[in-house]
């Protein structure tokens, strides 16, 4: 797959791209591009069945009477091979190349001048390698394609100027989209749909090299006239726009995804982040031969979730201290910095602390000792290095204010190399001197000194925002030599591959740096000077990877005050909400030690009181139990701050986003942690940031969406439900009385009826929904049910007096998030005696969980209705026979008594269900139309597993106020 960019050293063998076809073979039809049009290749080889209707151009008469078939009788694996590779990728290259006919009705004529385009096309795209064992076989081979790359700008230049162009513009547009939507698309429908024990459906390398085609044209031609402007004043990109050809390369299940794991050593968590950040294949690809193996590495990738690489926490208990020497311990001890003159820095002025190396007189015969001396930071007189690093690679001390002897020279050295490296990007400027501060030193330890961590914290800050330049330490770079690697290595190294990019503390770390260095094993390198070389870089190729290395750089340029005229703290209120979610988004798939931590770092993120934050938590110790407390009372004093800014509150949809809330009473609505990604199926709000400013919600006019505001009760919002009603099939029936008559499965879905609207409701728990779809394993999914009633949704509604939220107005068609809330039974509030709080009345109600909520309209509906009056028919006519049952279950279900009873009730079902069948043709063809076929032995089940008693719902008024906790 030579069309690719690879590293120096790649983690594994760069697979080439077998080519099953022999263009030769004049008897087979799919074997070389014929030349054609390319958008009616489907009707010229007789293959419509293959394309969906949306997808098939042209006026010809079977576009509309040829059924697609692709998805129930796929084509064979082999002839897939064939077409896709002709039309896909040599018709889609000759395209390009001005090699194609535009029209099939001349394809008589002299074709001449398509024969030469395509001929060299094959000759210089194909090549055959003879194998020991095997034979000769061909692989394509795209070395020249960037380099011609400007003769397709000189193609479509050969137009005249405007709207000529303009039309070859937006068929070539057209061509890619149709390319990328089938690939992306159609193939992944073949993988889902194939039986998963044999061969996959398209082999992953030609599909890889097919797509990394596809992108590169795609991306080169969207830079002509968006960046270059190649095709002169005017030409603007088609609304079919630039594709994504990044497809499934890193799905579940993908051989690239595997072999990362297996091979290269990444966490799965990693391949979760690389598949949300970076949305070229040329980027992923590229990654995925990354070797990430880590000598020394403190931790495995063994207890890493999909969202969260746990491999960089830290353990007080087992925490040593790192030596400079890879090997391990040199022998030397520890240097302690002279903590109490720091902490009069702290105390006695507005600055802090930075260290000055010293060197110090040693015996005859011995290198002079180099130690650290403490200064007060003085603006416009001293500049200094700020360190960011990893604390797992131990450079961290949680125990004093020490490190080892031999780091001191190491951090000199260190220090001195940015000296260097500025000086000759700078060599009209003297070489500077700089300082150093290091958490590790210039932070009193909070176990031993409390005051002075507080006033650390709250100056981390201005530490970062007045460094000269921020260096970031990571073991997973200082492993390699930046003078071996290309930009592109070093670059994706540093972002996508390095547990910095994982961490929370060094991600405002990161945002705060004026400059920022990464330090490899040689030297440092300056991460904004090697993105201007990248994006110089003449092959095209790079520039795709810069694509998305420079959205990776703005997720942390943008957040940085100095990037904002009026700075990030000091925004006027429109910006707020976009750089809000700017921030939750750089949130996503980073990790912390100490869950207290994270709402200090967001709160130094938003320019929030790090003062209120962290008095809130005073007085605790450093048990696990205090650690947990000292989370939840900063979590809450976080959100009580974004509750009073100056826009207006919360929106009321944030507890729509909320998987595990906090557990303080008055904050059960807001989540207790903002890392993560829920979009993988993450255990924490996704965007949840985002609703921390009121003013989006009245954007649009939605009804119901007033509100927001924080009081005693809770959170204070106007949003319409559904409060819904568990009632007995008949008087004195219980609600579960028929638990035990089918084996017991997971709970999948709930129905429920609403009388007033003559309306049936489907509902999902939102959470096993989302595990689903991604492949969720079935130790995950008793994980997650084992810390959940085994009816989670059952067990709500069952529990009384519950009502159902809506997140938005009420869509006929279309699933839905809902929130399930236990309305209390204390009913309307008025503001609590002494309260300087305004609250209106309202209910109060406490949060429960996510839901999927959507109406359930014509067969299915039928069959709902008819199951559940089966299933009143059978407790209003039976009552015996269940009365059997629940006196057989007190003996156990392994008694000959319960065996019966329950045979006696199912075969009362059965027979039921079989009458209503027989007497009502238009439930049997109901049945049919929503579930399938032979499924009347079957459909009695409904009864006990869905209606067991009646679920009914009621509306409330549109503008209900609600205080949820």
């Amino acid at each position: 797959m030579d069309i690719f960019l690879a590293p120096e050293n790649p983690s594994r063998p760069v697979p080439r791209a077998e080519l099953y076809p022999d263009p030769d073979d004049k008897d087979d039809p799919f074997s070389r591009w014929d030349g054609g049009h390319f958008l009616t290749y489907p009707h010229r080889k007789n293959i419509l069945h293959m394309i969906p209707p949306d997808l098939r151009h042209g006026n010809h008469p079977d576009n509309g009477t040829v059924q697609f078939t692709e998805l129930i009788n796929p084509t064979r694996r082999d002839l897939r091979h064939r077409i896709f590779t002709a039309w896909f990728y040599f018709g889609l290259l000759a395209e390009f190349l001005g090699g194609n006919r535009q029209d099939d009705a001349n394809q008589a004529g002299d074709n001449s001048a398509t024969d030469t385009v395509l001929q060299h096309i094959y000759e210089a795209c194909v090549t055959t390698s003879s194998e020991s064992g095997t034979g000769s076989k061909r692989y394509l081979t795209a070395a020249i394609i960037p380099r011609i790359l400007p003769a397709i700008v000189s193609i479509i230049n050969r137009l005249p100027e405007g709207p000529p162009r303009q039309n070859r513009a937006d068929y070539l547009f057209k061509c890619l989209r149709l390319t990328a939507y089938y690939l992306n698309t159609i193939l992944f429908t073949y993988n889902r749909s194939e039986d998963k024990d044999r061969e996959e459906p398209f082999d992953p390398v030609l599909l890889t090299a097919i797509r990394g085609l596809g992108e590169l044209l795609s991306a080169h031609l969207h830079h002509s006239i968006r960046v270059t402007k190649s095709f002169g004043p005017g030409i603007v990109p088609s609304q079919d726009g630039a594709h994504s050809f990044k497809g499934s390369f890193l799905a579940r299940g993908s051989s690239a995804r595997e072999e990362m794991v297996r091979v290269a050593g990444w966490c799965k968590s990693d391949l979760g982040r690389i598949n949300s950040v970076y949305q070229r294949l040329f980027t992923v690809q590229y990654v995925s031969l990354l070797d990430r193996h880590v000598k020394g590495r403190r931790g495995d990738h063994g207890d890493c979730t999909e969202q969260l690489c746990l491999s960089a926490q830290i353990d007080n208990a087992t925490y040593k201290l790192s030596h400079a020497d890879e090997e391990g311990d040199c022998g030397c001890d520890e240097f302690e910095v002279d903590i109490e003159q720091a902490e009069a820095v702290l105390v006695n002025t507005k600055s802090w602390p930075i260290l000055i190396f010293q060197e110090v007189e040693a015996e005859e015969g011995k290198e002079k000792e180099v130690t650290l001396g403490v200064k007060e930071f003085v603006q416009g007189v001293d500049e200094y290095v700020a360190l960011s690093h990893v604390w797992a690679d131990g450079l961290g001390n949680t125990r004093g204010n020490s490190l080892q002897r031999c780091q001191i020279a190491r951090l000199r050295k260190l220090i001195s190399d940015v000296e260097l490296a500025y000086h000759l990007a700078n060599p009209d400027q003297p070489r500077p001197k700089y300082r150093l501060w290091i958490d590790t030193l210039c932070c009193p330890v909070s176990g031993l000194h409390p005051t002075t961590n507080g006033i650390s914290l709250t100056r981390m800050k201005s530490v970062y925002e007045q460094a000269a330049h921020v260096l970031v330490l990571d073991a997973a770079l200082s492993v390699h030599e930046a003078a071996r690697l290309t930009p592109a290595d070093i670059l994706l190294r540093c972002f996508a591959s390095s547990i910095w990019m994982r961490r929370l503390w060094t991600l405002q770390e990161g945002v705060l740096a004026r400059s920022l260095f990464f330090q490899f094993k040689d030297k440092p390198v300056h991460a904004k000077s090697l993105m201007d070389i990248l994006y110089n870089t003449e092959d095209f190729r790079y520039k795709i990877l810069w694509f998305d290395l420079d959205n990776e750089w703005n997720r942390l340029h943008d957040l940085n005050p100095e990037t904002e005229k009026t700075g990030v703290f000091v925004l006027e209120d429109h910006y707020k909400y976009k750089m809000y979610r700017r921030i939750q988004s750089a949130l996503d798939f980073r990790a912390v030690t100490y869950p207290s931590d994270e709402p200090i770092c967001i709160a130094t993120l938003l320019g929030l009181d790090l003062g209120r934050i962290i008095k809130s938590s005073e007085g605790l110790g450093n048990s696990k139990e205090d650690e947990e407390e000292r989370a939840e009372r900063r979590m809450c004093e976080l959100w009580r701050i974004l509750a009073e800014n100056d826009v207006g509150g919360i929106q009321p949809r944030i507890v729509f986003v909320v998987d595990k809330p906090l557990k303080t009473e008055g904050f059960r609505w807001a989540p207790s942690s903002l890392l993560g990604n829920v979009d993988q199926g993450g255990d924490s709000a996704y965007k949840a940031l985002g609703f921390a400013w009121k003013e989006e919600a009245t954007k649009g006019g939605r009804a119901g969406l007033n509100g927001g505001y924080l009081t005693p009760y809770g959170l204070a919002v106007e949003l319409p439900a559904l409060v819904i009603e568990a009632k007995s099939l008949v008087e004195g029936m219980g609600l579960h009385d028929w638990d035990g008559v089918l084996v017991e499965q997971p709970e999948d879905v709930v129905y429920f009826y609403h009388q007033f609207a003559e309306t049936w409701y489907r509902m999902i728990d939102w959470h096993t929904s989302k595990m689903a779809p991604r492949g969720t394993t079935v130790r995950e999914l008793q994980d997650y049910q084992g810390m959940v009633p085994a009816r989670p949704m059952c067990s709500a509604m069952d529990s009384g007096r519950i009502a159902l939220l809506k997140s938005e107005e009420e869509d006929t068609h279309n699933a839905m998030l809902w929130l399930v809330v236990q309305m209390l039974d204390d009913g309307p509030v008025s503001p609590p005696a002494g309260s300087s709080v305004s609250v209106e009345p309202g209910l109060r109600a406490r949060w429960i969980r996510r839901v999927i909520v959507a109406q359930v309209h014509g067969p299915e509906a039928t069959v709902l209705h008819t199951m559940q009056r089966v299933a009143k028919e059978v407790a209003a006519s039976a009552p015996e026979t269940a009365g059997e049952f629940l006196r057989a279950k007190e003996l156990g279900k392994e008694s000959e008594y319960y065996q019966v009873a329950r045979e006696g009730l199912r075969q009362r079902m059965k027979d039921a269900t079989a009458r209503a069948w027989k007497e009502a043709p238009t439930f049997a063809q109901a049945v049919e139309n929503s579930y399938g076929e032979g499924l009347e032995e079957f459909i009695w089940s409904m009864a006990p597993k869905y209606f067991p008693h009646e679920r009914l719902a009621r509306a409330t008024a549109v503008d209900q106020r609600w205080f949820i906790d």
